[in-house]
């Protein structure tokens, strides 16, 4: 098979020539990378990414000036003959007068913290204009996905996921009611300009409770005096639809720059091997613009954004019984297949998340810096039920979150050492509205956090860099809540909350419970470069994280996903430890990472199935958050080899082992061994050709604890005993994917990208063990997929 996509990639570029890549990273005086640094080659200019590095596509045969710029150093012009693919190493002298202003001696500091993060590359951003934020994350060692059916995932790093792992959007945390497993980030990833993992608890600027790691999204950085664009379309066959993207960006013209961005994705039903996956189309819309003032100390601006998704979730997953569970599990099919169709009906959600932001930028001295920030956000989530007669268009949950953020950092840079402090104030503010007739899952709450925290980096050697950092987090709940008297009884709420109660209101309690939290945060790191070659990160976190809403307050059933989550009052935060060792090797034509790690959770809160209750729509599996202590022991790694300039191979893949230590026994839900494969090849003068054959192995996951049920179904009028198997997970499977694109430019410099792309080239019937909707339904089947982008 690897052999007819070679062929079709050499007759995709029989008639393309004459383009080259040109590559390079530029280095400070001290050897350290400079982030920022800006490179002119001819008409062109990019600025160098956090480790240094640049690149030039479609750079055509010849002669070339490169002129390099950074603030501090001498700019440095040099001349370049382009004949091939080129990689150039360009080193910066320090500017004298500058060193006479500063007068700093001693070792260099790199900006990056000492953290374990990996970037998602920007051809994988662009490759995936159509896909959600997971499912682009998935290109990084030890991120998953956890799906509910086929249109809402969010990601998993290290076996860890929801209010373990924070997204933070230009600079401030998303809050978009993350705790639900089935509520993906509200967030479009083609309005990024760079993605980033952070795996641990090492990045304490913006909060001490990210157990898992830190998903960090930033904005486009552009050139000074530019105007450039974009407009993307790509379209799929399974779903048969796609999505547009435009963008147009405007750097720094008259102290002003600024950035307008919309996008929408429209989708039908997808399809299995087999079936049409009934009520599974999808809609996103999104819009996004930023001005700011750029003074010679002074940057101010705004920023506003607006997303909006409707996910249709599958009718087949919305069982009436246990009876349908059991049918489902063990038929192996669909109870109802429907014909391809765009309408989404119920059920479904709807999101809508709004921020706007004022930001402050102020430059003390050349090696001091200070910058505030507000940002308000809006989110309003809807979940519908398939309900009967007027209600039929209410919803079932209906929930409206108000948050509004102050940040304000301090940081002092100096050659040897970077010093970095900060305090963040938050006030949260839930609607759980009771017109939709149903008892909320969560209860109207507000929340008040405030933070402190201080972060120190030192060069202590020629090769060595040490950070050591310490977080402080106040955190106080509110809420307002009806218990059933039942409930209160069962879940053995008296006498430790009889103070919560607040009034009697027959067959229900009214309360106001009220929570309190201290939380003291830290992570430490030292770095040691050995050489040119190899260096090496050993860092150790300490993460805590409150019980969120849901874990405290769950009381019902979650339309969304078919279960009675109930939640737990005595729950208390959770405590983790984790140290993580990042080995780096990079060589001409090898680079390897491989990242072990142990993550030790004390007080690990999660959902576990239980048993079946039956309400007057049907009898519903019940899961219920307990709490224990956890072992995550895991190993993540990325291995690179070019063997010369057109063909290259890369392998990463993630194993996580993960154990109630109370209990003796596997954790639920946690990714099993997998494994990707690629080979690319690269043909710069045939129009930038590149195509890339992908190959994803998933195994089974044989570590899991025995949840099984025991419960009773009707069968020919007759109550039978039986084992529902939620325990076993599915079959491991392989997925073969594949993907080409060429570039041609124009006379004026813009440029037309084609790209083609197949994923699940042998249509392979599977299923995924982090589906929720595993039990009802195969995963998509084979997908082609069209994207034209146009670069100005």
């Amino acid at each position: 098979m690897s052999r007819i996509f070679y062929v079709i990639s050499l007759l995709w570029g029989y008639l393309l020539f004459g383009q080259h890549t040109v590559t390079g990273i530029v280095y400070g005086s001290q050897q350290q990378p400079l982030e920022g640094a800006h490179i002119h080659l001819s008409d062109q200019s990019v600025n160098a990414q956090k480790d240094g590095t640049f690149q030039f596509r479609n750079v055509p045969q010849g002669k070339h000036k490169v002129f390099v710029t950074y603030v501090g150093y001498l700019r440095k012009d040099t001349l370049i003959v382009v004949t091939q693919a080129q990689d150039l190493v360009l080193r910066l002298q320090k500017d004298p007068v500058v060193l006479q202003e500063v007068a700093v001696k001693g070792n260099p500091i790199s900006n990056k913290g000492l953290v374990v993060e990996a970037k998602v590359k920007t051809v994988e951003l662009q490759r995936n204009a159509a896909r959600s934020l997971a499912e682009v994350l998935v290109e990084i060692p030890g991120v998953s996905i956890l799906r509910t059916g086929s249109t809402i995932a969010k990601p998993v790093i290290q076996g860890l996921h929801s209010s373990r792992v924070p997204v933070v959007v230009n600079g401030i945390r998303s809050e978009d009611q993350q705790w639900g497993v089935d509520h993906a980030p509200n967030f479009d990833s083609n309005t990024a300009g760079k993605i980033s993992v952070i795996k641990g608890a090492g990045a304490l600027q913006y909060g001490g409770d990210a157990i898992g790691g830190l998903i960090l999204i930033e904005p486009h950085v552009f050139a000074k005096d530019t105007l450039s664009g974009s407009a993307v379309v790509s379209l799929h066959s399974n779903g048969r639809g796609g999505a547009v993207n435009a963008a147009i960006h405007r750097g720094n013209f008259c102290d002003w720059a600024w950035n307008v961005q919309t996008g929408m994705k429209y989708f039908g039903d997808r399809e299995t091997p087999d079936y049409v996956l009934s009520n599974s189309g999808s809609r996103e819309y999104s819009f996004s613009g930023d001005v700011k003032h750029i003074g010679k100390k002074v940057v101010w601006g705004a920023a506003a954004s607006f997303y909006q998704s409707q996910m249709a979730i599958l009718t087949a997953s919305h069982i009436g019984n246990v009876t349908d569970l059991y049918y489902a599990i063990t038929s192996g099919q669909p109870y109802f297949v429907g014909d391809f169709g765009y309408g989404i009906s119920n059920p479904k959600q709807e999101v809508r998340h709004m921020r706007g932001k004022l930001f402050l930028n102020y430059t003390l001295s050349d090696s001091e810096s200070w910058n505030t920030q507000y940002e308000m956000q809006y989110n309003q989530r809807f979940e519908y039920d398939i309900r009967r007669g007027q209600a039929r268009n209410t919803p079932s949950l209906d929930l409206t979150l108000t948050t509004h953020t102050v940040l304000s950092d301090y940081k002092k840079q100096t050659e040897k050492a970077v010093f970095k402090a900060g305090v963040m104030g938050q006030y949260q503010h839930n609607e759980a509205s009771p017109d939709t007739g149903i008892r909320p899952l969560i209860p109207t709450y507000e929340k008040v956090d405030f933070g402190l925290y201080g972060v120190y980096q030192y060069a202590i050697a020629p090769k060595w860099t040490a950070e050591a950092g310490i977080r402080y987090d106040f955190s106080q709940m509110m809420a307002q809540k009806f218990y059933l008297k039942s409930r209160w009884n069962e879940r053995n709420y008296s006498p430790q909350f009889d103070h919560f109660i607040v009034g009697d209101a027959g067959t229900q309690w009214n309360t106001r419970p009220e929570f309190l939290f201290h939380n003291l945060s830290a992570s430490a790191g030292i770095r040691w470069n050995a050489n040119a070659a190899w260096d090496f990160l050993l860092s150790l976190g300490r993460a805590v994280r409150n019980p969120n809403p849901s874990e405290l307050f769950s009381d019902g059933l979650h339309h969304a996903t078919g279960m009675i989550e109930l939640g737990d009052l005595n729950l208390k935060q959770e405590k983790a430890l984790k140290t993580a060792l990042e080995i780096n090797y990079r060589s001409t034509p090898f680079t390897l990472t491989a990242t072990p790690y142990m993550n030790r959770i004390q007080d690990f809160m999660y959902l576990r199935p239980v048993g079946f209750e039956t309400t007057i729509r049907g009898a519903f599996p019940v899961w219920e958050y307990q709490r224990t202590d956890a072992l995550l022991l895991g190993l993540d790694w990325n291995a690179q080899v070019r063997w010369n300039t057109h063909w290259s191979y890369g392998v990463m893949g993630a194993m996580v082992y993960a154990q109630d230590q109370t209990t003796d026994t596997p954790i639920i839900d946690i990714p099993p061994l997998n494994f990707t494969q690629h080979i690319q090849f690269e043909y710069p003068q045939w129009h930038g050709l590149t195509t890339q054959l992908r190959c994803l192995w998933m195994t089974q996951q044989h570590r899991y604890p025995n949840t099984n049920i025991d419960a009773s179904i009707v069968v020919d009028n007759q109550l039978v005993p039986v084992t529902v198997d939620v325990s076993t997970p599915p079959p491991g499977y392989v997925l073969w994917d594949w993907n080409a694109a060429i570039t041609w430019v124009a006379k004026n410099k813009s440029e037309w990208v084609m790209g083609l792309g197949v994923q699940n080239i042998g249509n392979t019937r599977y299923r995924n063990y982090l589906n929720r909707q595993r039990f009802f339904a195969d995963e998509m089947g084979r997908n082609i997929q069209v994207q034209l982008r146009y670069n100005f």
